[in-house]
């Protein structure tokens, strides 16, 4: 069990400095929070506009193909996914 504690903690005896809460563990963990709280409102932005757009469509306000906005959509929340993934690992 030490030697599984030691390797948790980066290889260090114990007391282990990465075991507590620093500054900088806490600046990173606050910068991801606010990294997917700006993905999660960009995809959401994306999203709404995609379905003004079906919606003014529907009304005949414009004229686009059904298919664009839903591609857009799609697109958003897919490139949210893969940013999500790359930087933080499968969180799902």
């Amino acid at each position: 069990m030490p030697r599984i504690a030691r390797a948790i903690n980066g290889g260090t005896e114990y007391p282990w400095p990465e075991a507590g809460i620093t500054q900088e563990k806490l600046a990173r963990h606050i910068g991801g929070v606010a990294v997917l709280s700006i993905l999660r409102l960009l995809v959401g932005a994306i999203v709404v506009a995609c379905l003004v757009v079906l919606g003014l469509r529907l009304f005949g306000v414009i004229s686009v193909p059904v298919m664009v906005p839903l591609f857009v959509a799609l697109f958003g929340i897919g490139l949210y996914r893969t940013i999500r993934s790359w930087r933080f690992g499968d969180i799902s």
